[in-house]
């Protein structure tokens, strides 16, 4: 499998009992999850990012669609990032959110074994993205910057939080910095010069929920 892999979402439960997977994509995937595409389910991000996106999917998707999903952070087979290729792709209606059967996954033992694992596949297998939109991949190690230049640290996490994304921003001192991903707060992306520059609105050092228009 060639090409950069990029993450486009996680698989949130096991679905049926012939090794179908339930998969909430992150971005608009129409088009993309075709038969035969070869993409991975990555197992390596451990539970905190796992429990992250099993809390997102609970918060955006109903009752019905997440009912199946375990109270606590499935560990996989550690397997870690394993090549898959798809059999079919179908979107379930009204909850954003796609049924998935790969090969080598028949039963529903093997189903719930990848709960949590993100999915990714060949970035240049992606629509167009909207110029306001980015990928995870492409934020990752950017520069943050204040309003007047100052740097203030670096992007070394991004996690979905269910209303919006949240960056994690390392500032010089090592402390861990919640940015959310709102216009509010998002200034500027300059992802040629490597950088994003932010506001640093009061309440950024304590619990983010993500209050305000998506970015």
């Amino acid at each position: 499998m060639g090409g950069e892999m990029v993450a486009i979402g996680c698989i949130v439960r096991a679905h049926g009992i012939q090794g179908e997977l339930l998969f909430l994509p992150w971005l608009e995937v129409e088009g993309a999850l075709l038969p035969g595409l070869e993409l991975t389910l990555d197992d390596t991000e451990g539970p905190r990012k796992k429990a992250l996106c099993l809390q997102a999917a609970r918060r955006l998707l109903p009752p019905s669609a997440t009912g199946g999903l375990a109270p606590s952070v499935p560990q996989g087979d550690g397997a870690g990032a394993r090549p898959r290729t798809t059999r079919s792709a179908k979107q379930v209606k009204r909850q954003d959110t796609w049924i998935l059967r790969m090969e080598g996954c028949s039963d529903r033992n093997a189903a719930e074994a990848l709960v949590g694992a993100l999915v990714r596949i060949p970035r240049d297998r992606l629509p167009p993205l909207p110029s306001d939109e980015f990928l995870w991949e492409d934020l990752l190690g950017l520069q943050v910057v204040d309003e007047a230049g100052e740097f203030l640290g670096m992007i070394v996490e991004i996690f979905p939080t269910g209303s919006n994304e949240v960056l994690v921003m390392e500032e010089k001192s090592g402390e861990e910095i919640l940015l959310p991903a709102i216009r509010e707060v998002i200034r500027e992306v300059d992802l040629e010069r490597g950088f994003l520059r932010v506001r640093m609105m009061e309440g950024l050092r304590g619990p983010v929920e993500g209050k305000g228009d998506d970015l």
